[in-house]
Protein backbone atom coordinates (compact mmCIF):
# COMPACT_ATOMS: atom_id res chain seq x y z
CA UNK A 1 0.00 0.00 0.00
CA UNK A 2 1.18 3.54 -0.75
CA UNK A 3 1.62 6.02 2.04
CA UNK A 4 -1.88 6.21 3.55
CA UNK A 5 -3.71 9.47 3.85
CA UNK A 6 -5.70 9.11 7.05
CA UNK A 7 -5.33 12.66 8.31
CA UNK A 8 -7.64 15.39 7.18
CA UNK A 9 -9.48 18.12 8.96
CA UNK A 10 -9.14 17.84 12.73
CA UNK A 11 -12.53 16.81 14.11
CA UNK A 12 -13.89 16.97 17.63
CA UNK A 13 -15.39 13.57 18.40
CA UNK A 14 -17.64 12.33 21.17
CA UNK A 15 -17.79 8.68 22.25
CA UNK A 16 -21.39 7.95 23.12
CA UNK A 17 -20.55 5.17 25.55
CA UNK A 18 -17.91 2.48 25.94
CA UNK A 19 -14.26 2.03 26.78
CA UNK A 20 -11.77 4.78 26.06
CA UNK A 21 -9.53 2.28 24.24
CA UNK A 22 -11.48 3.17 21.11
CA UNK A 23 -10.02 6.68 21.18
CA UNK A 24 -6.59 5.62 19.91
CA UNK A 25 -7.74 5.02 16.34
CA UNK A 26 -9.24 8.53 16.12
CA UNK A 27 -6.45 10.28 18.01
CA UNK A 28 -4.04 8.85 15.43
CA UNK A 29 -5.91 10.89 12.79
CA UNK A 30 -5.32 14.06 14.84
CA UNK A 31 -8.95 14.17 15.91
CA UNK A 32 -9.68 15.53 19.38
CA UNK A 33 -11.97 13.85 21.89
CA UNK A 34 -14.51 15.94 23.80
CA UNK A 35 -16.49 14.85 26.84
CA UNK A 36 -19.72 16.67 25.99
CA UNK A 37 -21.74 15.86 22.89
CA UNK A 38 -22.66 19.51 22.36
CA UNK A 39 -18.96 20.23 21.73
CA UNK A 40 -18.67 17.46 19.13
CA UNK A 41 -18.52 17.50 15.34
CA UNK A 42 -18.86 13.72 14.98
CA UNK A 43 -20.39 11.05 17.25
CA UNK A 44 -18.81 7.62 17.75
CA UNK A 45 -20.77 4.51 18.75
CA UNK A 46 -18.50 1.77 20.09
CA UNK A 47 -18.63 -1.94 20.92
CA UNK A 48 -20.56 -3.57 23.73
CA UNK A 49 -23.61 -5.69 24.40
CA UNK A 50 -26.07 -6.62 21.65
CA UNK A 51 -28.65 -4.10 20.52
CA UNK A 52 -32.05 -4.95 21.97
CA UNK A 53 -34.26 -6.81 19.45
CA UNK A 54 -37.12 -4.63 20.64
CA UNK A 55 -35.55 -1.82 18.62
CA UNK A 56 -36.12 -3.80 15.43
CA UNK A 57 -39.45 -5.33 16.46
CA UNK A 58 -38.31 -8.89 17.12
CA UNK A 59 -38.29 -11.26 20.05
CA UNK A 60 -35.00 -11.94 21.84
CA UNK A 61 -33.80 -15.34 20.65
CA UNK A 62 -30.03 -15.08 21.14
CA UNK A 63 -29.15 -11.51 22.16
CA UNK A 64 -27.24 -10.41 25.25
CA UNK A 65 -28.51 -6.91 25.86
CA UNK A 66 -27.82 -3.89 28.02
CA UNK A 67 -30.93 -1.71 28.09
CA UNK A 68 -29.14 1.17 29.79
CA UNK A 69 -26.57 1.22 26.98
CA UNK A 70 -29.34 1.32 24.39
CA UNK A 71 -30.87 4.33 26.13
CA UNK A 72 -27.57 6.24 26.23
CA UNK A 73 -26.83 5.54 22.58
CA UNK A 74 -30.37 6.45 21.53
CA UNK A 75 -30.01 9.83 23.22
CA UNK A 76 -26.74 10.42 21.38
CA UNK A 77 -28.36 9.31 18.11
CA UNK A 78 -31.25 11.73 18.55
CA UNK A 79 -28.88 14.61 19.28
CA UNK A 80 -26.71 13.79 16.26
CA UNK A 81 -29.76 13.58 14.01
CA UNK A 82 -31.17 16.84 15.34
CA UNK A 83 -27.97 18.76 14.66
CA UNK A 84 -26.86 16.87 11.55
CA UNK A 85 -23.68 15.41 13.05
CA UNK A 86 -21.89 12.60 11.21
CA UNK A 87 -21.91 9.25 13.03
CA UNK A 88 -19.41 6.38 13.00
CA UNK A 89 -19.89 2.92 14.51
CA UNK A 90 -17.56 0.12 15.57
CA UNK A 91 -18.87 -3.44 16.14
CA UNK A 92 -22.03 -2.99 18.26
CA UNK A 93 -21.93 0.64 17.16
CA UNK A 94 -22.25 -0.42 13.52
CA UNK A 95 -25.15 -2.69 14.42
CA UNK A 96 -26.79 0.14 16.36
CA UNK A 97 -26.51 2.46 13.34
CA UNK A 98 -28.02 -0.27 11.16
CA UNK A 99 -30.97 -0.82 13.49
CA UNK A 100 -31.65 2.88 14.03
CA UNK A 101 -31.62 3.33 10.25
CA UNK A 102 -34.34 0.72 9.76
CA UNK A 103 -32.28 -2.44 9.40
CA UNK A 104 -32.56 -5.64 11.41
CA UNK A 105 -30.17 -8.16 12.97
CA UNK A 106 -29.46 -11.84 12.55
CA UNK A 107 -29.19 -12.65 16.24
CA UNK A 108 -26.66 -15.46 16.06
CA UNK A 109 -24.09 -16.46 13.44
CA UNK A 110 -22.25 -19.26 15.16
CA UNK A 111 -18.57 -19.71 14.51
CA UNK A 112 -17.95 -16.36 12.86
CA UNK A 113 -16.20 -14.56 15.73
CA UNK A 114 -12.52 -15.47 15.73
CA UNK A 115 -11.18 -12.98 18.28
CA UNK A 116 -8.83 -10.02 18.22
CA UNK A 117 -5.64 -11.89 17.34
CA UNK A 118 -6.81 -13.70 14.20
CA UNK A 119 -8.15 -12.14 11.01
CA UNK A 120 -10.39 -13.04 8.11
CA UNK A 121 -10.74 -11.44 4.66
CA UNK A 122 -13.25 -8.69 3.90
CA UNK A 123 -14.22 -7.53 0.44
CA UNK A 124 -14.88 -3.80 0.11
CA UNK A 125 -17.93 -2.78 -1.90
CA UNK A 126 -16.48 0.73 -2.13
CA UNK A 127 -14.18 1.54 -5.01
CA UNK A 128 -10.66 2.63 -4.00
CA UNK A 129 -11.31 6.21 -5.11
CA UNK A 130 -14.24 6.43 -2.71
CA UNK A 131 -11.90 5.81 0.23
CA UNK A 132 -9.24 8.24 -0.93
CA UNK A 133 -6.74 8.53 -3.79
CA UNK A 134 -4.05 6.61 -1.90
CA UNK A 135 -6.10 3.45 -1.48
CA UNK A 136 -5.39 0.56 -3.81
CA UNK A 137 -7.20 -2.12 -1.83
CA UNK A 138 -10.42 -3.82 -2.82
CA UNK A 139 -10.13 -6.20 0.12
CA UNK A 140 -8.42 -6.37 3.48
CA UNK A 141 -8.14 -8.59 6.55
CA UNK A 142 -9.85 -7.72 9.81
CA UNK A 143 -10.38 -9.15 13.28
CA UNK A 144 -13.79 -10.42 14.32
CA UNK A 145 -15.52 -10.76 17.70
CA UNK A 146 -19.19 -10.48 16.75
CA UNK A 147 -21.85 -13.19 16.93
CA UNK A 148 -24.57 -11.19 15.17
CA UNK A 149 -24.92 -9.83 11.65
CA UNK A 150 -26.51 -6.64 10.39
CA UNK A 151 -29.30 -7.06 7.87
CA UNK A 152 -29.33 -3.66 6.18
CA UNK A 153 -32.43 -1.88 5.01
CA UNK A 154 -31.28 -2.19 1.39
CA UNK A 155 -28.42 -4.07 -0.34
CA UNK A 156 -26.95 -0.70 -1.31
CA UNK A 157 -26.34 -0.03 2.41
CA UNK A 158 -23.67 -2.76 2.46
CA UNK A 159 -20.10 -1.40 2.37
CA UNK A 160 -18.10 -4.59 3.01
CA UNK A 161 -18.69 -8.34 3.25
CA UNK A 162 -16.90 -11.45 4.44
CA UNK A 163 -16.39 -14.24 1.90
CA UNK A 164 -19.47 -16.04 3.12
CA UNK A 165 -21.46 -12.83 2.52
CA UNK A 166 -21.63 -11.84 6.18
CA UNK A 167 -22.08 -8.06 6.25
CA UNK A 168 -19.00 -6.37 7.73
CA UNK A 169 -19.77 -2.67 7.18
CA UNK A 170 -22.86 -0.56 6.52
CA UNK A 171 -23.53 3.00 5.40
CA UNK A 172 -26.62 5.19 5.55
CA UNK A 173 -26.04 8.51 3.77
CA UNK A 174 -29.43 9.94 4.77
CA UNK A 175 -28.33 9.64 8.39
CA UNK A 176 -24.71 10.66 7.70
CA UNK A 177 -23.71 7.38 9.34
CA UNK A 178 -21.52 4.37 8.65
CA UNK A 179 -20.05 1.57 10.71
CA UNK A 180 -17.68 -1.39 10.54
CA UNK A 181 -18.02 -4.71 12.28
CA UNK A 182 -14.33 -5.15 13.06
CA UNK A 183 -12.25 -3.52 15.82
CA UNK A 184 -9.66 -1.17 14.25
CA UNK A 185 -8.68 0.15 17.67
CA UNK A 186 -7.32 -3.34 18.50
CA UNK A 187 -5.21 -3.54 15.34
CA UNK A 188 -1.61 -2.29 14.90
CA UNK A 189 -1.29 1.18 13.32
CA UNK A 190 0.27 -0.27 10.17
CA UNK A 191 -2.46 -2.89 9.68
CA UNK A 192 -4.43 -2.52 6.46
CA UNK A 193 -7.76 -3.15 8.21
CA UNK A 194 -7.14 -0.25 10.57
CA UNK A 195 -5.88 2.03 7.79
CA UNK A 196 -8.92 1.30 5.63
CA UNK A 197 -11.22 2.21 8.53
CA UNK A 198 -9.37 5.49 9.07
CA UNK A 199 -9.61 6.26 5.36
CA UNK A 200 -13.33 5.58 5.49
CA UNK A 201 -13.62 8.04 8.38
CA UNK A 202 -11.66 10.67 6.49
CA UNK A 203 -13.81 10.26 3.39
CA UNK A 204 -16.98 10.26 5.47
CA UNK A 205 -16.12 13.66 6.89
CA UNK A 206 -14.56 15.15 3.76
CA UNK A 207 -17.54 14.43 1.54
CA UNK A 208 -20.08 15.49 4.17
CA UNK A 209 -22.20 12.48 3.21
CA UNK A 210 -20.84 9.05 3.71
CA UNK A 211 -18.85 6.98 1.47
CA UNK A 212 -21.10 5.71 -1.18
CA UNK A 213 -22.15 5.77 -4.77
CA UNK A 214 -25.87 5.62 -4.12
CA UNK A 215 -28.21 8.53 -3.58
Amino acid sequence: MEEPNTKGVCMRYFISEGQQSYANVFDAMDWSQVDKIYNAEVVIFTGGADVSPRLYDEENTASYCDNSRDIVDMKSWCYAKLYGLPMIGICRGSQFINVMSGGKMKQDIRGHGIGYERTHPVNLILSPSELNPYTVLTSTHVNSTHHQESIPLHPANVLAVFDDRVVEAVGYPSNRAFGVQWHPEAMPPEDDGRIVFQQMCTSHIAHNNPLHHWS
